[in-house]
């Protein structure tokens, strides 16, 4: 109640804080966590340690804060402490060196020019962040550099010592480098870490009864499909085809679903960082949506929401719902210039997020809605872009009329070229529906490799150019997810990534919550 009393009586900003308003937090009290980011901080009221003193996490970041006071140093229980996006320039002496448990410690994106040795103190310090400064040189103590400090990342700077191209080499490059300087003293060197331990995801089965209700409410307005729609309807002629038993193939279609989001949801949380990146902020079992970083580019989501990817895949499943599982392309058109405009506005959107670039030129041709394939044709001999925004929307193309390759790769070759005409874009969702497809078959339960090259040669076929063939075969026979290279430097949405991907996760394989964890924890389009 004071919080909101307070911030509604700003007159600046009534949305923003100004400073923090230290009464709200009485004497005595056991508070650990205090989150003022996205405010318009400029200073921390000295006082403030004091009514805290049991706080563990700290979070300043996106202010306008340029120095801290003293008394910072009185945070005696600090394990974390994101200072990211302020204005800061100096750092307190030597308030932030005495904080005997901070373990994380976030400064990038400020206007520090040194980085005191002093904070070599820390001792605690596993973590830190000096990305996005003007600094010429930092140093770290010979315990930090043996002992404690697992990523280090300072990626943007100006430094001479350790140079700036060692530093944009990441983490694992500048342990070394500090290493090497330490190798004298005749200490046993810990090995840099290139990967935390990532405890698995633990996601609730959550399933409802609600499949028959929505179909039989989209069909035709008495509620009761007619014979013309059960007769067009593919899963109704293809369920007989199956060898899994029918509660396991419906159970694994609803997987598909589910799955399809909740991976979305999970990648948010990494989507545009490398991977040292992904081990600063989501390393040693943190990675979570609860956990996700509020940025700037992640704010446009709440935690726990998926992006454009598994909105697509709804769009296409609405469709798919009221035609009774017959594929319009035409149809998928209108319903994805209406979510651009308004998003879904039952679950509270105004516009639809994270449209990439392919998607937008398409949608803002005139010609979208009367022609998709024939623009979609005009984006890519203009752009040549082979994303891969078409790929995660028609998986659920697999699943209709599965026991008929032609017809699966027909449908995911009518749905990518909506938007994305390149030939690898249309090889790439071939592939993942014809992957999907053999799965529902029970295929899988014999020869997985069998499986993916069925999928594969369904997907060659499309390609003709030299190179364009290479590529694919260097992706799908990919062993491992580092090989995939998702940070690739201008290619991170290439649309052979993902099928690679699912590739290594089918051949080694892996649960969802395993593969998951490990490939966002990559970074790059992780979503």
């Amino acid at each position: 109640e004071e919080y909101i009393k307070y911030t509604a009586s700003s007159s600046s900003s009534p949305k923003a804080l100004t400073d923090i308003p230290i009464n709200v937090f009485p004497m005595p009290n056991m508070i650990e966590y205090v989150n003022a980011s996205f405010n318009r901080l400029q200073t921390i009221p000295e006082p403030l340690p004091f009514h805290l003193p049991h706080l563990s996490h700290l979070d300043l970041s996106h202010n306008r804060i340029t120095t801290l006071p003293d008394s910072f140093r009185f945070l005696l229980h600090l394990k974390t402490l994101n200072l990211s996006s302020n204005a800061l320039q100096r750092l307190p002496l030597p308030a932030l060196g005495y904080l005997p448990q901070l373990e994380h410690l976030d400064l990038s994106s400020n206007h520090l020019v040194v980085y005191p040795d002093e904070m070599g103190r820390l001792r605690a310090l596993r973590r830190l962040n000096l990305s996005h400064n003007m600094l010429t040189r930092f140093h770290i103590s010979h315990h930090q550099a043996t002992q404690s400090v697992q990523i280090l990342l300072a990626f943007y700077n100006r430094c001479t010592d350790p140079p700036q191209a060692v530093c944009d080499q990441g983490s694992r490059a500048i342990l070394d480098h500090f290493r090497e300087k330490y190798r004298d003293d005749d200490v046993k060197l810990a090995p840099a870490t290139t990967n935390d331990d990532v405890n698995l995801i633990e996601f609730p089965r959550v399933r409802g009864s609600i499949s028959e209700a929505i179909i039989n409410a989209k069909l035709n307005p008495s509620g009761r499909p007619t014979t013309r729609q059960l007769e067009r309807a593919p899963l109704s002629r293809a369920a007989t085809e199956s060898g899994l038993d029918p509660s396991v193939l419906a159970d694994r279609v609803c997987g598909l679903v589910y799955g399809a989001a909740l991976g979305d949801a999970i990648g948010l949380c990494t989507e545009f960082m490398n991977e040292d990146q992904c081990r600063f902020y989501y390393g040693e079992g943190r990675l979570g949506i609860g956990n996700m970083v509020r940025d700037r580019h992640r704010l446009k989501w709440t935690p726990g929401d998926w992006t454009d990817d598994t909105d697509q895949l709804i769009l296409l499943l609405d469709s798919l719902i009221l035609w009774a599982g017959v594929v319009d392309e035409m149809d998928f058109a209108e319903r994805l210039l209406q979510w651009c405009e308004k998003g879904f506005p039952e679950l509270g959107d105004t516009v639809g997020f994270g449209i990439g670039n392919t998607v937008g030129k398409c949608l803002a041709d005139k010609d979208f809605l009367k022609r998709p394939h024939d623009v979609a044709e005009r984006v890519w001999k203009a752009t040549g872009s082979a994303a891969n925004g078409a790929v995660m929307r028609t998986a659920i193309l697999g699943v209709l009329n599965f026991d008929d390759v032609d017809e699966v790769r027909l449908n995911a070759t009518r749905i990518c070229k909506a938007t994305h005409y390149d030939p690898r874009c249309q090889a790439s969702c071939v592939a993942v529906c014809v992957m999907i497809a053999t799965m529902l078959k029970g295929d899988a339960e014999k020869d997985v490799e069998s499986v993916i090259e069925a999928s594969l040669s369904a997907a060659r076929g499309l390609l003709s150019d030299d190179d364009h063939i290479r590529d694919f075969d260097y992706y799908t026979n990919c062993r491992d997810f580092l090989s995939i290279k998702c940070c690739e430097s201008g290619k991170i949405g290439y649309t052979f990534k993902p099928i690679g991907s699912a590739c290594v996760a089918l051949r080694r394989q892996m649960d969802f919550k395993t593969a998951v964890s490990e490939l966002v924890m990559l970074g790059g389009d992780a979503d």
